[in-house]
């Protein structure tokens, strides 16, 4: 586990304009496939993103946004519990295929014979890919 990571996970400070809004947003998408509705919880960040009639929109810090960036902070710390890999025991490798893209979670089992995450991956198909099988597919994910 590294500390050192969550420490400046946990002071990250207060966003103020949308250059910092845009690498914050960078910092955390870095880490999205280990977040579950990732996109969902980051929607009220997004909205600072958006233009209307071609401007950007109002940079307001509002109550919704602050409880977001905590949410992601918080979330964020738990997924830097990411430990390294054991070749001294045996690997779980889970995927999920979809008509789009494909996902992989690389899992060991701990001493205290929990899951922890070593690594995930994800791959959107190119044009071909989308036209192979589903065992070939899923065969993406191991390599």
């Amino acid at each position: 586990m590294d500390f050192e990571k969550i420490i400046k996970m946990v002071t990250l400070p207060l966003l103020t304009n949308l250059k910092k809004l845009r690498s914050r947003l960078g910092l955390f998408f870095y880490y999205w496939q280990y977040i579950k509705k990732f996109l969902d919880i980051m929607r009220p960040m997004y909205e600072l993103m958006r233009e209307e009639n071609g401007k950007p929109v109002l940079f307001e810090w509002m109550l919704a946004r602050q409880k977001t960036f905590e949410a992601i902070k918080a979330k964020l710390i738990m997924t830097l519990m990411i430990v390294y890999s054991d070749f001294d025991k045996s690997f779980i490798l889970y995927m999920d295929v979809s008509d789009r893209s494909v996902r992989a979670i690389l899992y060991q089992k701990g001493d205290d014979k929990r899951e922890w995450i070593i690594t995930c991956v994800s791959k959107t198909f190119n044009k071909y890919e989308k036209k192979y099988s589903i065992t070939k597919q899923e065969c993406l994910a191991v390599i």
